[in-house]
């Protein structure tokens, strides 16, 4: 008899190619665990909601808020860099090499968070 093992969220991580062992269990143990309702609410728990600042007609975005886990955002942000590397044909990799390319190269740390 075979019997059906069921695969822990975690371990379906893994099948990404580029995360390993240890990004999968920190992304599950530091944050996928929890239910979010939208993509903006992940980005303010790991600390990468932007920050607007508005002082009359001016405008101005600082950047990252941070306020979030510093773990899990390290993690994304490294988990980032990954998929540039290992999944080179994808549509998010194209999207991301035509920006930085728009700017003469310059900004790809910004880009990538």
């Amino acid at each position: 008899l075979a019997i059906e093992v069921a695969e822990t969220p975690a371990a379906t991580l893994l099948d990404l190619k580029g995360v390993g062992p240890e990004c999968a269990a920190i992304l599950y143990a530091e944050g996928l665990f929890r239910h979010f309702d939208n993509r903006r609410q992940v980005a303010a728990y790991a600390g990468l909601a932007p920050t607007p600042w508005q002082s009359g007609s001016v405008q101005h975005e600082q950047g990252v808020s941070k306020a979030g886990n510093p773990r899990l955002r390290t993690t994304m942000i490294e988990l980032a860099w990954l998929w540039l590397r290992n999944q080179p044909a994808s549509a998010l990799t194209r999207w991301f090499h035509e920006r930085v390319m728009r700017n003469q190269g310059r900004l790809k740390k910004t880009t990538i968070v």
